[in-house]
C-alpha cells in the first residue's frame, strides 16, 4: 500500500456495512504509526499500536447501525439483517 508518505505495511483488514453494503476498514502502519482508512470516510489516526487503533474503530463504526466485524461474512449478514429492518441498503 501506497500513500503520500510513502509504502505503508497493511496489518489487518476489517468491515462495516453503509448504504452500498459491506465497506473495508484498512489498518496500516506507516513511520512507525498506525493509521486506518474506512473506504467510504476519512483516514483516522496516528495510533501508537494496532489494538488502540482497533478500538477506535470499534467504538466508531461498533455504535452505529452499520456495526464493526472482523471479517466479510459476519459484515454481509449484517447488512443482510439491515434490509430486513428497513435500513436502505444495497
Amino acid at each position: 500500500m501506497y500513500t503520500d508518505e510513502g509504502e505503508a505495511e497493511e496489518l489487518k483488514c476489517c468491515y462495516s456495512v453503509g448504504s452500498f453494503g459491506p465497506f473495508p476498514i484498512t489498518f496500516y502502519r506507516l513511520n512507525g504509526k498506525v493509521f486506518y482508512h474506512p473506504q467510504e470516510f476519512d483516514e483516522c489516526g496516528p495510533f501508537a499500536s494496532l489494538k488502540k487503533a482497533l478500538e477506535d474503530a470499534a467504538s466508531e463504526f461498533g455504535s452505529s447501525s452499520g456495526g464493526f466485524y472482523e471479517n466479510l461474512k459476519d459484515a454481509r449478514n449484517h447488512a443482510e439483517w439491515m434490509r430486513k429492518q428497513g435500513f436502505s441498503v444495497e
